[in-house]
């Protein structure tokens, strides 16, 4: 009789997988109905609840009952419910609450997506847009609550990035810095606020850009700091000393990364820098098999959703040289897998590499 063992070593493995995906589909249900925010202000029975939510009262009991084993909401009476500790932070205005991330990561188009991964691999194209007809960001366009949900996602982590990143660069010896695709200012006017003569432009779209003049009004640097309309795959503004690129690359294929490169290039000065703030993509060989794991699920995440992919140190080096750069040094940011500002300069006519964490100048002869 064959050995049944190997089959329930599978079965231990990956049947808590799917009762984690049945765990999220159920937050997304609370999250998308607007359970947390309906019991923000006190306790309700089932059938309230139920009228509040657009709900079958039935069903809605058997999701608020597995809601209750993993401490969204409490069973106060026999068919009455109140907020518990971590549905509080699902609720809409809750400070750094996780509601936007799990509205984008469980609205259904992302998960077809997702669920799709299999056509990426065989056609080398986006299952998104083999769904709908329309790459990622251009569906966004016509569909805003996607494209708020899809920003919100987003804006968690780049809040937890930022002061990081304003305590992990030298940014005293920036000048003028430029942020390529800096959303509504909120990165420059952080690293301005805490740099006095430090200057910056946010470079954005339109529908973006309106955002900046508040943000860093808010911030007390708009004197120094000021939003301009562009399209960083055709140009970027001219004369800074360095060119902010944080969360942008890993969003575009080799050719777009290229351009934008180049374009940062042409625009700074003599002895300008680009400073890409990145994910990198560990060696196989890595000792933290955490970073590996958060960076290879991030890449099929992207290869899912667009063009996008997680580079390594060598990938980032290649499209510098591309792009009349070379790779100066890599700096990693505590306390985040994986995070790095990788900062490249004009090439020089020997084609010197960089080097991790420090400048060729600086290293040992």
């Amino acid at each position: 009789m064959p050995d049944s063992k190997p089959q329930r070593d599978v079965t231990t493995i990956f049947a808590p997988l799917v009762f984690n995906v049945l765990t999220f589909h159920a937050l997304t249900a609370a999250v998308s109905l607007g359970l947390p925010d309906a019991l923000a202000d006190g306790s309700l029975r089932t059938k309230e609840l139920a009228a509040v939510a657009g709900a079958d009262e039935d069903s809605l009991l058997r999701l608020l009952r597995t809601l209750s084993v993993f401490g969204v909401v409490h069973r106060d009476g026999e068919d009455t419910w109140s907020l518990a500790g971590a549905g509080d932070q699902l609720r809409d205005g809750a400070a750094e609450g996780p509601a936007d991330f799990i509205r984008f990561y469980g609205n259904p188009l992302t998960w077809r997506a997702f669920g799709a991964m299999e056509e990426s691999v065989r056609t080398g194209t986006a299952a998104f847009e083999q769904i709908v007809g329309e790459a990622f960001y251009a569906y966004q366009k016509s569909d805003t609550a996607y494209a708020r949900s899809f920003n919100g996602a987003m804006r968690a982590g780049r809040e937890e990035l930022l002061p990081i990143l304003v305590d992990g660069y030298d940014w005293g010896t920036v000048r003028h810095l430029v942020d390529v695709g800096g959303g509504d200012g909120n990165t420059l006017a952080a690293i301005a606020a805490a740099h006095p003569a430090l200057r910056g432009t946010v470079v954005d779209t339109e529908d973006v850009i309106r955002a900046v003049p508040g943000v860093v009004r808010d911030a007390g640097v708009s004197e120094r700091c000021t939003g301009s309309v562009g399209d960083f795959l055709t140009g970027v503004p001219a004369g800074g000393d360095a060119y902010l690129l944080k969360h942008v690359l890993f969003e575009w294929d080799d050719a777009s990364c290229t351009e934008i490169l180049r374009n940062c290039r042409e625009a700074m000065t003599e002895d300008g820098r680009v400073l890409v703030v990145t994910a990198l993509m560990p060696e196989w060989d890595a000792e933290d098999p955490l970073s590996l794991m958060v960076a290879a699920v991030n890449d099929v995440q992207l290869m899912c959703l667009g063009a996008g992919r997680e580079r390594g140190e060598k990938e980032y080096s290649r499209l510098f040289s591309a792009a009349g750069l070379r790779l100066r040094r890599v700096i990693p940011l505590p306390d985040l897998p994986n995070y790095h500002i990788v900062e490249a300069v004009r090439a020089r006519s020997d084609g010197a590499p960089g080097a991790r964490g420090q400048d060729m100048a600086d290293q040992p002869k």
